[in-house]
């Protein structure tokens, strides 16, 4: 679980940073806009910076290092001891969640092109929006479901690459509606869903696990 995490972050901090690069690059934006965008990258930069920084340490010490960082590195133990002898494992998990993101992208395109009906879309509109997506995922998570803030910020968002922001609302409320279907339907398995005992380890098996 350690390393699905660490891995997603760094393919959502990819997918950011691709959305903000296409937004600079393609939509004319304000001085003042454009400098935040620039203070965006520059943190999601440290942020990388800061993750190689934990991940090229390899023993946890107390001396000179804060608690949070010695737990940061003991996770990374734990990573590296799961990826060892096999590197390409964590390769293949950040491919799967980079492909993750690209059938949002597609999802995006596809919603946007219906929304719209007579204006298709362009990819970087709908990759911009993924990674705008994103961004307010990550930024405002501790807000159950976002309410109000995914419609806010993607109707926001619209206006600023030219679209109606009235269909960037609509998204944002298609969306929600499909992530309350599926936390149903995942509720529902839970439900049903018998509980298998766990398979008991014989004592030596015990012994070698937790030790004496």
């Amino acid at each position: 679980l350690a390393a699905d995490n660490l891995v997603y972050v760094l393919s959502v901090i990819a997918m950011i940073a691709v959305g903000l690069g296409l937004t600079l690059a393609t939509v004319p934006l304000s001085f003042e806009t454009r400098e935040w965008l620039i203070a965006v990258l520059a943190v999601l930069a440290l942020v990388c910076a800061a993750v190689l920084y934990v991940l090229r340490m390899r023993q946890p010490t107390t001396s000179g290092r804060s608690r949070w960082l010695n737990r940061l590195t003991g996770v990374w133990q734990s990573v590296s001891e799961l990826s060892a002898g096999h590197p390409a494992r964590l390769w293949r998990a950040f491919a799967f969640d980079l492909l993750f993101h690209a059938v949002a992208v597609l999802e995006t395109f596809l919603a946007l092109g219906w929304l719209l009906g007579d204006r298709a879309p362009s990819l970087a509109e709908a990759i911009m929006f993924e990674s705008m997506n994103r961004f307010i995922t990550v930024a405002f998570k501790f807000v159950p479901l976002r309410v109000g803030i995914d419609e806010a910020a993607s109707g926001a968002f619209a206006s600023l690459i030219g679209i109606n922001p009235a269909y960037g609302v609509a998204l944002a409320l298609v969306r929600k509606v499909r992530n309350l279907f599926w936390m149903g339907a995942g509720l529902a398995l839970i439900g049903v869903h018998h509980v298998r005992e766990a398979p008991k380890l014989d004592r030596q098996r015990a012994m070698m696990r937790t030790g004496p």
